[in-house]
């Protein structure tokens, strides 16, 4: 067991072209726990066998947004407790499109306006997760599918909305979900496949395990384009069709039923609009909604009142918006940001929904994956104004996780001493909320950087200038990628000679290509390790666990050799993992923590991608 903050040194930074995917040479161990709280970390783990659930609030950017990693991380730490067959866990805090394939679906219908905190220009308040949608749509509707809850206990559904002056009304009701019973045969087939396929991660042998890689492969890339729109629509019944009460016994006390005004009715459970007094026209604050959702059924949020938007003046906002866009990023855009159109008008009444919080009675582990595209510590640290004390208060967690890093190293510069204090800064604010709550810092993975225009010929580097990225030029772009990242001497041509053998236009002798690869070598960004440390020691000062992902990973040039392993472990931009990668990562670090513990006698095997498969000879 460790009990100092102890690390491994790791390789050189400079990834070679053409690199074999061989193992990381032995090091010490990436995880390490303060001394006083092994205890602590021990009670918490073997919570989910002995019924005491483990609740975990998982925060981060791209890495967690898959929801891959967590989803192995999660699946393994309950694994003890249901050793045949994973019980379903609760899905904790969910919202359109975050996480992706979690237990559960928020649909959006109507029209909606999306805010994301990563954005200066948005204006919150924002959620827990960072994301809330606003909408003015008298047509607009929320609904919430679960896969797989109880068969006979009801799940607790908590609402996060904004209260403010000149909100508008809305209704909530349970309404028969008749395709839950088909979902949930399929969810419980992935769960019990879970643990065998996290294995194969390890030790891969058989073509079946190979397809289960492609075919979640194939997921990653639908959730990567569920981020770009804001709202999606949603096929069902009719409004004046629906019927549907709440039932259960989760009802708010007296202070907030009456703070809410709720009009109990035949179509649910309903809110009043807002009061518009002048004195109170500044008060905003945000509030829960706590319903029972009896199985098989769906909950569906309603509007009352609001504007008839029209679909000419959605095309007409969507227009300007992309005017918009285009004289930001334009050669000739003015230092000041041009202004973001908005549909939402400011004297009309509105409603902002900022996510549900899912809880399942029996389940024996709860995480939320909070993880956004583009995400840094300073959002969730400065811009959260109390929905993530808010959430705290609701989940009532026992675990925090970090998980940030990538983001910042891929900037040129950073302040550090900023970046320091807006870590501590969550950290602190986390700890506040639950004391009674463990941290573990994540640091960020290796990813490697150089020159866009590397190894591309002339037919390709047009394709990449071209300012909307057309279906010629997204597959032109693709055509080469994997040789370009894994086995540059594969674009030469043989069969000519002189400058026709060579891909690139500037290069025309051996020599000329000799050094042009010595210049498109991938790099480490300095501020990889810099940051690792960083958070290594702020998490040392906290008493927080850290994981060192870089260490684990094999040090400063490993990406490579995951995104060029046969199954890859990376995806060839060198940024984010593949689903293998994330999911072996997830179990590596779920079974390091048990290890490190006492509580399991098995060490996790080696965090590297397997070797390709040996070519036979004829």
């Amino acid at each position: 067991m460790s009990t100092s903050p102890s690390f491994g040194s790791p390789p050189p930074k400079v990834l070679d072209e053409g690199i074999s995917p061989v193992p990381p040479s032995p090091s010490a161990s990436p995880l390490w726990l303060p001394e006083a709280q092994q205890d602590a970390w021990r009670a918490i783990l073997r919570g989910p066998a002995e019924g005491a659930p483990l609740i975990a609030l998982h925060y981060g950017d791209s890495h967690t947004q898959g929801a891959f990693l967590t989803r192995a991380l999660r699946d393994e730490l309950s694994a003890p407790s249901a050793p045949r067959s994973l019980a379903e866990p609760s899905p904790g805090f969910v919202h359109q499109g975050h996480p992706h394939s979690w237990g559960g679906e928020v649909a959006l219908s109507g029209h909606w306006i999306r805010q994301n905190w990563i954005y200066r220009g948005d204006q919150g308040p924002f959620g827990p997760l960072g994301i809330s949608f606003v909408t003015q749509d008298r047509r607009a509707e929320v609904s919430l599918t679960l896969d797989n809850p109880p068969a006979v206990q009801h799940a607790q559904v908590t609402l996060f909305y904004v209260d403010e002056p000149g909100r508008l009304g809305f209704c909530v009701r349970a309404l028969p979900d008749p395709e839950q019973v088909e979902r949930a045969e399929r969810r419980q087939a992935k769960l019990t496949e879970a643990p065998r396929r996290y294995e194969a991660h390890f030790h891969p042998s058989t073509e079946l395990e190979r397809s289960v890689h492609s075919e979640l492969e194939a997921d990653l890339s639908r959730g990567a384009d569920s981020e770009g729109e804001g709202s999606s629509q949603l096929e069902g019944e009719q409004r004046s069709g629906e019927q549907g009460g709440l039932e259960g016994s989760n009802v708010p006390p007296a202070d907030q039923r009456s703070s809410l005004q709720e009009l109990l009715s035949e179509r649910g459970r309903c809110v009043s609009p807002a009061h518009t007094d002048e004195q109170e026209r500044q008060t905003t604050s945000l509030k829960t909604l706590t319903l029972s959702l009896p199985p098989r059924h769906l909950l569906r949020l309603t509007t009352q009142g609001g504007l008839s938007i029209k679909d000419q003046d959605i095309k007409r906002w969507r227009r300007a918006r992309e005017r918009a866009r285009k004289r930001r990023r334009g050669k000739r855009a003015q230092a000041k940001s041009a202004p973001r159109p908005d549909l939402i008008k400011p004297n009309e009444g509105r409603l902002r929904v900022l996510g549900f919080h899912v809880r399942y009675p029996d389940a024996s582990i709860e995480w939320s994956a909070l993880g956004v595209r583009g995400a840094r510590v300073h959002s969730p640290a400065q811009r959260h104004a109390g929905s993530i004390d808010t959430l705290v208060t609701v989940a009532q967690p026992n675990l925090f996780v970090l998980w940030f890093g990538t983001n910042s190293a891929a900037s040129e510069s950073i302040n550090l001493t900023r970046y320091e204090r807006d870590y501590r800064s969550l950290i602190h604010s986390l700890k506040t909320s639950a004391p009674q709550a463990m941290c573990l810092m994540i640091t960020a993975p290796d990813f490697g950087r150089r020159d866009r225009t590397c190894y591309l010929n002339s037919r390709e580097r047009r394709a990449l200038k071209r300012r909307r990225r057309t279906a010629w030029a997204r597959q032109t772009l693709a055509e080469h990628r994997s040789a370009r990242v894994c086995d540059p001497d594969s674009l030469l041509n043989m069969r000519k000679r002189g400058r026709h053998r060579y891909p690139v236009p500037e290069v025309r002798t051996q020599r000329q290509w000799e050094a042009y690869q010595a210049r498109c070598q991938f790099q480490t960004p300095t501020l990889v390790a810099e940051l690792t440390e960083l958070q290594k020691r702020v998490a040392h000062e906290e008493g927080c666990a850290v994981y060192d992902t870089l260490s684990a990973m094999g040090g400063e040039g490993s990406i490579q050799r995951w995104a060029c392993a046969e199954p890859s472990w990376a995806q060839l931009d060198l940024v984010h993992l593949s689903v293998a990668g994330y999911e072996a990562l997830g179990a590596h670090i779920a079974r390091t923590l048990r290890y490190e513990l006492g509580l399991s006698e098995r060490p996790p095997p080696p965090l590297s991608p397997p070797l390709p498969p040996a070519v036979k000879e004829d």
